[in-house]
This record gives structure tokens, C-alpha cells and sequence, in this order.
């Protein structure tokens, strides 16, 4: 339900305009949006929906649930350490980030391995923003990044490359911005190049991980020493 909005003499309720004033101002009030200009007013606005309010912390995309058969390993206790430690700092695509690649071939764990991570660090209340995104394609991936702006930024869900580079300029550190410390997980990746230009930023609050088949020459080298081992379950 929308909130009244006085506007130029015209009181806006439930999308129904309404003249309170009497000076004969006219609006064209549409599904919630004001979408036209005051008769005879040089000065245009907009009005809409509030943005709902965010619950933090905050978790888009669904975790993959526990494999039966997983099982803590040395892998999952290195990646932590990496990237709580701020270890990893990785080249991905033509974006450096800091974060840390899960490399084999199908089936070997990856997804778990990064499941387990975030889970973890979930429940430790280490993050105030989870992001785990299906990423075998550019879409695919477009699409995860504007779901969190809906659910974060209110962004409209129609227009999906914009809502894409409003949440990544979001997860951009910003000067006397209360930080954010973000997790994101960008799962099945094929081919980084499907990728380049939507990589999360480089932040001190923000961790990646990108859980991905066997690196080729198109996948992240090390950006400073020591490098980052890819981890997998070989």
C-alpha cells in the first residue's frame, strides 16, 4: 500500500489521484509511479513505492543444501583461512578481486567446498551480505546481480542490466560509507570471458569466490605473492 503523497495540491493514495487543493493541477498517476508532468509547472518530479526496507544480514540466492557425503577436509579449512585472512587476491577475467578459485572437473566437490564456506561464515555472522549466484553464463549471471538489486537497492526487476550495475557500483567501497562485508559466490562458471566487466569489486570488506571447471589460460592468474593455489578435491 503507498503511503499519501501531497503533490502540488494533489493528494496521491493507492494510485488513486485526488485534488486537495482545488487549483486545478492535473497528474497521470500510474501503477504506483507519478509518470507526467503538473499542467502549467516548469518543474517535473517523479514519484513511486518506497523502497522496502532490508533486513540485515541479508542472504540472496539459495545456499546448496549439505551433501550427505561431505566432509570437512583440508581444502575447506585453506580456503577459509585464505579468505578470512585476506590472503587471496586473484585476476579473473580482465577484474582483479579479492577471493580465491575452486578449479576441477565436474563433480569433484567445488560447489560444496564453496557451500560449506559460506554456510559457515553465515552462521559465524561474519557477513552482512551473501550473494550466491548461478553463473554458467552471461545471463545467468546478470540475473543473480540483479536480484540483489531488487532486494537491496529497490531497482526495477524489468530492466536487468541496469539493476546490474547499480548493485556492483553498490558493492564498490565508498568513503565514510558504513562498510559492508559481502560474500559473493559465483557458481558454474564455464567460460570467464561470459564474465568480463561483471566481476564484484575490488573491496576490503568483500570476498569472491568462483567455483569454476579446470583453469585455462582464460582463468584468473595471481595478482601479488604469495599466489593463490586454485583448490580443488583432486
Amino acid at each position: 500500500m503507498l503511503i499519501a503523497t501531497v503533490f502540488e495540491g494533489v493528494v496521491m493514495t493507492d494510485g488513486e489521484a485526488k485534488d486537495s487543493a482545488g487549483d486545478g493541477d492535473h497528474v497521470d498517476f500510474r501503477g504506483g509511479s507519478f509518470a507526467g508532468p503538473v499542467t502549467g509547472k516548469e518543474v517535473h518530479h517523479r514519484y513511486g513505492a518506497r523502497r522496502p526496507a532490508v533486513v540485515w544480514p541479508h542472504q540472496v540466492g539459495v545456499i546448496p543444501p549439505r551433501a550427505g557425503c561431505f566432509q570437512a577436509r583440508a581444502e575447506a579449512f585453506r580456503l577459509r583461512e585464505e579468505l578470512t585472512g585476506g590472503q587471496a587476491a586473484v585476476l579473473m577475467g580482465q577484474d582483479t578481486v579479492r577471493g580465491q578459485v575452486l578449479a576441477g572437473m565436474g563433480g569433484v566437490g567445488k560447489t560444496q567446498l564453496a557451500a560449506d564456506y559460506a554456510r559457515t561464515a553465515w552462521q559465524d555472522s561474519e557477513l552482512d551480505l551473501l550473494v550466491w549466484i548461478n553463473a554458467n553464463n552471461t545471463t545467468t549471471a546478470a540475473s543473480g546481480y540483479a536480484q540483489a538489486a531488487v532486494e537491496i537497492l529497490g531497482a526495477d526487476p524489468t530492466d536487468r542490466e541496469t539493476a546490474t550495475r547499480a548493485f556492483l557500483a553498490w558493492l564498490e567501497p565508498k568513503a565514510n560509507a558504513t562498510p559492508c562485508r559481502w560474500l559473493v559466490i559465483l557458481d558454474d562458471v564455464t567460460d570467464p570471458a561470459d564474465l568480463n566487466g561483471l566481476w564484484p569489486p575490488v573491496s576490503p570488506q568483500g570476498r569472491t569466490i568462483r567455483c569454476c571447471t579446470e583453469p585455462d589460460e582464460a582463468s584468473p592468474k595471481p595478482a601479488r605473492s604469495p599466489p593463490p593455489r586454485p583448490i580443488s578435491n583432486d
